[in-house]
This record gives structure tokens, sequence and C-alpha cells, in this order.
């Protein structure tokens, strides 16, 4: 973070047996059963712990032409765009969409193919930034100034969707998938932290002027939240990310019983590093008003209360 933390605020993982919904991609794989499948669409490096479920069939499917999740007996890859998934039907308990959508053309057309290879009573995961937040605006807009700086102005920007909670909704629904449950991610500036870590190392000068620029970006981030802890309760991080999980009808497949009405789970905070959204509101009483960083209870790194 470039300076001496003040004290540290260090929550444990929440215990899997009192999480109610389950609604994160951590949460809704080890709550399957050994044999069932699962399908993380655009999964870059995994939307989670591949290692953790040895005894679940995991599909992944990306548009690189290597994998770059973990070479596992259990874990086949193949090279696909999320609007050309040709999976026979009914093959998935559980298909995740992790940050997918924004960055394709028709995500309608995915969610509708999402629901015909799931199996009946399967489930779908679906995360998308929330357009009208902070975040997602400051991505757009460093996204086509580092465009501008390496003489690509003309190319497509990474988010070419805009999603509020009504259209995530409408898109499952309209698919054929029932509600499930919801939640709203805090802003965590992974985005920042990812390109500041991935280009520490390199040289050259577009990738030192990209690397200045992201850190600019942190320390604006840093100082902001700073500012407005002091000056009102309210977290401006609230709400940058809509998670829903939707169920194709039919038979439950996971342990939990399922609810006919559709749950929402509360997050106060998510990793910057990791991801992890974790709700410290909720774990022993909440940080102090001195305790300036909490400690993520997964990738042990330091983020800003």
């Amino acid at each position: 973070m470039g300076e001496k933390p003040g004290k540290i605020y260090s929550p444990k993982a929440e215990s899997i047996d009192t999480i109610d919904p389950f609604i994160t991609p951590d949460e809704l794989v080890s709550n399957l059963e050994d044999g069932k499948s699962v399908l993380d669409v655009g999964c870059g490096s995994g939307s989670f712990d591949y290692t953790k479920r040895p005894g679940v069939e995991i599909h992944a499917c990306d548009v690189f032409p290597d994998p770059i999740v973990p070479n596992l007996p259990n874990v086949q890859y193949r090279q696909m765009v999320g609007e050309s998934l040709d999976y026979p039907s009914d093959s998935f308990d559980l298909i995740i969409l992790n940050f997918v959508l924004e960055h394709t053309e028709n995500p309608e057309q995915i969610v509708k193919l999402c629901f015909k290879i799931a199996k009946p009573g399967g489930m779908l995961y679906v995360s998308v930034p929330n357009a009208i937040h902070y975040e997602d605006r400051a991505f757009r807009a460093c996204d086509r100034f580092l465009k501008i700086i390496t003489l690509k102005p003309f190319d497509r920007i990474e988010h070419i969707q805009h999603f509020n909670e009504d259209r995530v909704r409408s898109i499952g629904i309209n698919a054929g998938f029932g509600q499930n449950a919801k939640a709203f991610i805090p802003a965590g500036f992974a985005w920042i932290y990812n390109n500041i870590q991935g280009l520490s190392d390199s040289k050259g000068l577009k990738s030192r002027t990209k690397l200045l620029i992201f850190r600019w970006n942190l320390l604006m981030a840093v100082t902001w939240l700073k500012i407005n802890r002091l000056i009102k309760p309210s977290d401006p991080r609230r709400g940058a990310n809509i998670v829903y999980t939707f169920r194709k009808p039919g038979e439950d497949v996971y342990k939990a019983t399922p609810v006919p009405e559709i749950k929402e789970r509360f997050f106060s905070h998510s990793c910057g590093y990791c991801g992890l959204p974790v709700n410290l509101d909720n774990v022993n009483n909440g940080p102090s008003r001195d305790e300036l960083y909490w400690k993520c209870p997964r990738c042990q790194k330091l983020n800003i209360i």
C-alpha cells in the first residue's frame, strides 16, 4: 500500500455450515456433492479454487487457445466464446459466469445457452459490474485513456455492456431460470491491484506509463475512501457489483433446502487482491475505529477498511 499500516483487523473466514444463502463461486462449488459437474465460462485462471474439489467434474472455457487453469485430472478446458457454448443439453449442475457478460456482444444469448446446457435443478451464477457505480465508470475511463496513450484509440473497450439489477434479473428470467439469491459486492478495485502486480516487473515506456497510471488510480481510490470515512458513515464502495444466482426448474441438486423466495446476502468489503467478499460487520462485532486495514482471510493481504 506504500505506507505503514495502522491497527489491523483480522477476520476469520465464515464457516460453510453457517452461510445462507450460498452465493460466491467457492461456496456454490463447496456445496456440490462429488460426481457433480461445473462449467466455468470465461474462466481466466479459474473462478474458484479448482484444487479443492477433486471429486467434481470441472469444465472450463475461454477465448485463449492455451489454458491458464490448473492442469488436473478432473479439469477439461476448451477454447470457446460464450455465444457458442455447444455443450450437450442438460449437462451441468452449476454454471459460472464470473464477470463475463460485460465483455460479450450478446449476453442474452449466452444465458439462454446456459439454460439449455444446465441440468434440471441446476444453478447459474452471474456477476457483473454495476454500470452506475464509480468503480465501473473509473474502469471504463481508465481503459479508454490507456488505449489513447498507446495509440489504439479505436480499439474496443473491455466493458461493452452496461448492467443494472433489473437487467441482470430479466436476462435470467427471460432465459427460463428462476431467481434464487442475490448480493451486491463492494468495490475492491481488483483491476487496479492486479494491473499493478502484473506490470511491476515489466520494461518499456508503455508498460511503465501504464504502471504509473494504475498507481495514481490506487492513490486516488485510497485517498477518496479515507476522506469519505471522516465525513460520512456510508461507504461509497457499496453496490459496485451485482451478483445473482438462478435455478433451472427441476430436481434440487444441492444439499441446502431450496426456498421459494429470493434471498439476499450482505457483504461490507471485498478483497482487492483475490476478490473475496466479506462482511466485516458480522464478524467479531466488526472493526474498531482505530483499525485502518483488514487482513483477507483467504490471501492474507491488507485492504483499507
